[in-house]
């Protein structure tokens, strides 16, 4: 190569490792989904007569400072919230998931303050998960579905009646954290 040709290439190359430079990291990441946040939860209007369905993806999510552990490794959740219109009971689940889902299910106002209602590993179809319990209208219920060992991929997110009537054994987590039986 010749001294001019050679000086025409290093000249071109350190232009366009400047200009690689200077672009904007937005332009090079991927962003994250709205309700990455726990106080950016996406409400959910919905009856709890009727089932309700939505969507989303917790891909480019990532785990929140105080966050709960989700029922396995958590690291990539992403947050719904959703009042009970009655008391009744309820399934939750990410049915449509195709990767490997944690779910948790919270009362609280701050993801440092939250009490687990019920969390799930596995308990659905082809390796996701399914929460049963008892809503208490008015509540509003925290919703968070995460991707075991930072599995991510789309979410069709449903909550439903669950059809259970009295005289069904729950478990629940009480206040204080404890795991209990309890027959309504």
């Amino acid at each position: 190569m010749g001294s001019s040709r050679f000086r025409q290439f290093v000249a071109g190359a350190l232009l366009a490792e400047a200009a690689f430079a200077v672009l904007p990291m937005t332009t090079l990441a991927q962003s994250a989904p709205p309700n990455d946040d726990f106080g950016h939860a996406i409400v959910i209007n919905g009856s709890s007569e009727v089932t309700n369905v939505v969507y989303g993806s917790n891909t480019d999510a990532s785990w929140q400072y105080g966050e709960p552990n989700h029922g396995g490794y958590s690291s990539k959740s992403v947050w719904w919230s959703w009042t009970a219109t009655s008391t009744r009971s309820i399934s939750i689940s990410p049915k449509a998931a195709v990767f490997d889902t944690l779910l948790g299910v919270y009362t609280g106002t701050a993801v440092t303050n939250l009490a687990a209602v019920s969390v799930n590993d596995d308990s659905g179809s082809l390796q996701t998960s399914r929460v049963l319990f008892r809503a208490i209208a008015g509540e509003t219920y925290r919703i968070a579905v995460d991707g075991f060992l930072s599995d991510t991929g789309n979410i069709q997110l449903t909550i439903a009646p669950a059809g259970i009537n009295t005289g069904v054994f729950w478990d629940a987590v009480d206040i204080q954290g404890i795991l209990c039986t309890l027959v309504i």
